[in-house]
């Protein structure tokens, strides 16, 4: 019995079927290009985002160190500017995390496919699962604290021109 083969309880029959060499070869393939360039895109644009947000609230953060002025408006937008930094810098580390997940997920996928290439034989039941379970990993909550690190640079600025 392959790795990927299941046996249905009730009737001790495996759930595999043949399925063409050639196609399997080609998801395969399909699957690591699809798994490099998703990496390489989403690497090059989370490092834009990351250092535009580290750049914004960091530069905020460091204009007011130049102001001497004691209004709690100006310490406000400091707070914001911090709590901006500390997003993107959050951010960075969960797009980490769940890039891990992903890759992790789709090398199952792809040795999934390695193996279909290889005996020839398809467990469709354990294929839809392995590609539900890399479809379920999700990076919503990047956006949402990619948010948070612009909305607390935009809040600092407001408060910033309110103090001065």
């Amino acid at each position: 019995m392959s790795e990927f083969q299941t046996i249905n309880p009730a009737t001790k029959e495996a759930h595999q079927r043949a399925f063409p060499k050639e196609i399997a070869e080609k998801t395969y393939v399909r699957l690591i290009d699809a798994r490099r360039s998703l990496v390489e895109e989403h690497s090059s644009n989370f490092r834009w985002l990351l250092a535009s947000f580290l750049a914004l609230n960091s530069g905020g953060l460091f204009s007011l160190a130049q102001v001497e002025a004691t209004n709690p408006w100006v310490s406000i937008a400091a707070l914001c500017f911090w709590v901006g930094i500390a997003a993107a810098l959050g951010n960075a580390w969960y797009a980490q995390v769940q890039t891990r997940k992903f890759i992790h997920a789709q090398e199952k996928l792809e040795r999934f496919w390695m193996m279909v290439a290889s005996n020839q034989l398809i467990d469709e039941r354990e294929g839809a699962r392995l590609e539900k379970d890399r479809n379920a990993i999700s990076g919503e909550w990047g956006r949402w604290i990619g948010l948070l690190s612009f909305l607390a640079f935009s809040l600092g600025l407001l408060m910033t021109f309110l103090g001065i």
